[in-house]
């Protein structure tokens, strides 16, 4: 039967007649306080949008492939144009990356993605870094040679190059020029990003190892150097991941992006570098959690606000399309119950398709404890190449196009992060705002208050503050021995150094295939680091973002309850006086032991008790340091009093606490001896932090 002649059957209701029917089901609760959701980025989500919703939305009548680009760069989606899958590679020393990248791109990867070490992303060899920075976050790179064994039987001119190089840019790309001499390719052949994010990295370190204007001066001349030479790369990138870590909502991340972008384009453009060059210089890098509709409609805001700014620095339209990488989130990553992690990734790897990122990359489940083994890498990696290759996401072009919620989200989102860019303008730009410590305190207030809806569970994290399982075995928190390699790196690079001279001049359009000469003669990376920085001056120094890692809260609590396991044989106990038949006791049971066991706790059940004193004799016998009494606010007038008279006379020092929170009662059971109250809006992290405290758990 056609869809017409069906619903020609039924008279179509309006939004007035729907919501008077959701409101009469609500049975007398307030319809704002049900059915409308606040979110952290101050917009309003209605329970269901009209047509009417979208009316006078500018960019719903654009097209895909076509400014404003919020329905993606391109017009048409096809077998062989999906976004590029570019797995980073979590390996400390040149051979492994090596290992990994052949087998990766074997399996389905289609970029090499590589991340420097600590050390390297500073500009410093391994013999002149801290021990715990070589090998740290990613691969330790000092000379061409490494870059050589990182790169060997890979085509990087056949695949698109993704590397975070840190406040280094410069340098990596001197070796990277060398490495092209050697195996008889040319700059010409590159394409992908090797990005310059000096704000990116003052904010997520707090300092630079350069003022910012020399951090500047380094950007432009790479970027002049790479219009000449290597005009597939792009060299200025705006990551959003350090302030997406730190408890930044998606309006914070836009805004955010947009102003540091805003920034990189005036110095492109005042050291005489056209516009749509400079703009095709550019990459934004989000990351995507799992709140499935906000982040699409945050990556479709990006392109609109980024075509708007290229647009009013005078570019032609086709230049306002910027390059867009996503990396899964790390914020939501757990340490406990870590396969859940999975379905996280999924989520936001089908979130970052469905927006219509360029290149995706997905991270491991078990990110958050380990460096990724090669089971962990194969189930990211696979993630994206089903998506691609079975479910064909690859093969569609703006599938939310058209949704009313995502068109009006994506709308709010940009106009609510073009106020946030307008109010960092009116500070001087980005840079003067991290000076003031204005994103910081933004995203540090994100963080207070998303850790205070998860120490209520109104956010869940499965596994964590929720439904956690205590019987689990733990992942294996291997890693690199730092120490080693740090001696061993150390000596390898000592012994390659060559003492070549290296001399570079700041500004000078020679200093790239200057750099890249020096690198081929020998000139290890924190050489030519040195070389381009003499004479700088001191490095710009702002307040650090805080990571914030959502699970990290209650991770503690399990911790502390796991150390008092191994220091006495026994987790923290808690028994469950359950009075009465199971249907009177089993919800509030239930409710109990899903409070405390995500701290840890050891909860001790039952079937019930028929009378307080025999339930008060077995709280005794359990030797749990807390009780917890578990019935109906009806019954526990009668049954509260006997209870705790006869567990206070025969043990005193017992925590009692009343599962519920009956209003009327509160102030009698207070008096006749109950410690606290545990119910659906009490602050379960503050609550079990407070309980291990008084029992003595560390």
């Amino acid at each position: 039967m056609a869809r017409d002649t069906l619903l020609s059957d039924f008279e179509k209701p309006s939004y007035e007649e729907w919501k008077e029917a959701a409101t009469a089901a609500l049975k007398g609760a307030p319809f704002e306080k049900k059915l409308l959701t606040a979110t952290p980025e101050g917009i309003t989500l209605q329970p269901i949008f009209n047509k009417s919703d979208t009316e006078g939305i500018a960019h719903m009548g654009s097209v895909p492939g076509a400014a404003p680009f919020v329905r993606g760069s391109k017009a048409q989606q096809g077998p062989g144009e999906p976004w590029e899958v570019c797995q980073r590679v979590s390996r400390a020393t040149p051979g492994e990356v090596n290992d990994v990248l052949l087998r990766d791109i074997e399996r389905g990867c289609t970029g090499v993605n590589l991340m420097l070490d600590a050390a390297a992303a500073r500009g410093v060899d391994p013999d002149g870094a801290d021990e715990e920075e070589v090998g740290k976050d990613g691969v330790s790179i000092a000379t061409a040679a490494d870059l050589d064994a990182c790169l060997t039987g890979i085509d990087v001119a056949g695949l698109p190059l993704t590397v975070n190089c840190g406040d280094a840019v410069l340098p990596f790309v001197a070796l990277l020029g060398a490495h092209l001499k050697k195996t008889g390719k040319k700059p010409a052949d590159l394409h992908g990003t090797i990005g310059s994010d000096p704000l990116g990295v003052l904010a997520q370190r707090g300092s630079l190892c350069v003022p910012v204007e020399h951090a500047f001066s380094e950007m432009a001349t790479l970027a002049k150097w790479v219009c000449d030479n290597a005009p597939g790369l792009r060299t200025v990138v705006v990551r959003t991941h350090p302030y997406h870590e730190a408890g930044a909502s998606a309006v914070d991340e836009l805004g955010f992006a947009i102003a540091t972008g805003v920034q990189y384009m005036r110095v492109l453009v005042e050291s005489g570098i056209p516009v749509n060059d400079a703009a095709r210089q550019m990459c934004m890098e989000f990351s995507v959690d799992s709140r499935f509709f906000m982040e699409i409609a945050k990556l479709r805001a990006a392109r609109l606000l980024w075509s708007r700014v290229v647009e009013v620095f005078g570019g032609d339209e086709e230049y306002g399309c910027c390059h867009i990488h996503v990396r899964t989130s790390s914020r939501n990553q757990t340490k406990y119950d870590p396969w859940v992690n999975m379905l996280r990734t999924t989520t936001e790897t089908f979130c970052a398709a469905v927006a219509g990122a360029e290149s995706i990359d997905a991270s491991p489940f078990d990110e958050a404890v380990r460096e990724a083994d090669e089971f962990s890498a194969r189930i990211a990696r696979n993630t994206q190449v089903i998506l691609r290759e079975e479910a064909n996401l690859g093969r569609v072009v703006d599938p939310a196009g058209g949704s009313w919620y995502v068109e009006w989200l994506t709308d709010q989102l940009a106009h609510n992060a073009w106020d946030l860019f307008r109010e960092i303008e009116k500070k001087g730009g980005m840079s003067a705002a991290l000076q003031e410590g204005f994103p910081q305190s933004i995203c540090e207030k994100g963080a207070q208050e998303r850790a205070g809806k998860l120490a209520v569970r109104s956010e869940i994290l499965v596994g964590t503050n929720m439904h956690p399982n205590l019987g689990e075995k733990k992942l294996d928190p291997r890693g690199p021995d730092y120490r080693e390699l740090h001696a061993s790196r150390s000596s390898e690079v000592a012994a390659a150094r060559t003492g070549v001279s290296v001399a570079l001049e700041a500004g000078s359009d020679q200093a790239v295939d200057t750099a890249i000469t020096a690198a081929k003669d020998g000139a290890t990376l924190g050489e030519i680091a040195r070389a381009w920085r003499s004479g700088a001056g001191e490095g710009a120094v702002v307040p650090p973002l805080r990571v914030f890692r959502s699970a990290q809260m209650f991770e503690t609590l399990r911790e502390r309850s796991e150390n008092h396991e191994r220091e006495t044989g026994a987790r923290p106990g808690v028994f469950l006086a359950n009075m009465g038949p199971i249907p009177q006791h089993k919800p509030r049971a239930d409710f109990t032991r899903g409070f405390f066991e995500v701290a840890g706790f050891d909860v001790i059940g039952n079937d019930g008790f028929d009378d307080p004193g025999g339930a008060a004799d077995a709280t005794v016998d359990s030797g749990a340091p807390i009780v917890v009494i578990c019935s109906t606010d009806p019954t526990y007038p009668e049954l509260v009093p006997p209870f705790v008279a006869r567990l206070k006379e025969r043990s005193p020092s017992v925590i009692i606490v009343l599962a519920g929170y009956p209003k009327k009662q509160i102030d009698s059971h207070k008096e006749t001896g109950v410690d606290e109250f545990i119910h659906l809006r009490a602050d379960n992290h503050g609550m079990l932090s407070a309980f291990l405290d008084k029992i003595g758990v560390r």
